[in-house]
């Protein structure tokens, strides 16, 4: 049914609701917002900055089903965290393309308005 193929996700969600047989009250547009509504409520319920009430996750109804449907996918719980932000006065490797953030002259603005060292 939901095979990523342009245009697909319309029949199915149209065969979605033909199976539960709702195809009077919503249209398959208007089902696939709902569960995109669904799936964005239960992450930011899922990811809530540390330090925040849990309860509201706890008192939502379709937390539990919607935990069971997406709680281990790699999306939510991925196997392996990255830190990403740049530290101080640490060595980092030269990702940036040729071009960005070097200039030839050396003149030209650098990044977050650091000094170079040389």
């Amino acid at each position: 049914m939901f095979t990523g193929k342009r245009c697909t996700a319309t029949k199915a969600w149209g065969e979605v609701l033909q199976k539960m047989g709702l195809e009077e009250l919503l249209t398959p547009t208007q089902l696939s917002n709902k569960w995109d509504n669904l799936k964005r409520q239960y992450k930011e319920l899922k990811t809530l900055p540390t330090g925040t009430d849990e309860g509201e996750a706890a008192t939502w109804s379709w937390f539990p089903l919607m935990h069971e449907a997406f709680g281990s996918r790699p999306s939510m719980e991925p196997p392996v965290l990255m830190d990403s932000w740049v530290r101080g006065n640490e060595p980092t490797a030269d990702v940036a393309p040729s071009g960005i953030g070097s200039s030839s002259s050396g003149a030209g603005a650098t990044p977050c308005g650091q000094a170079i060292e040389e």
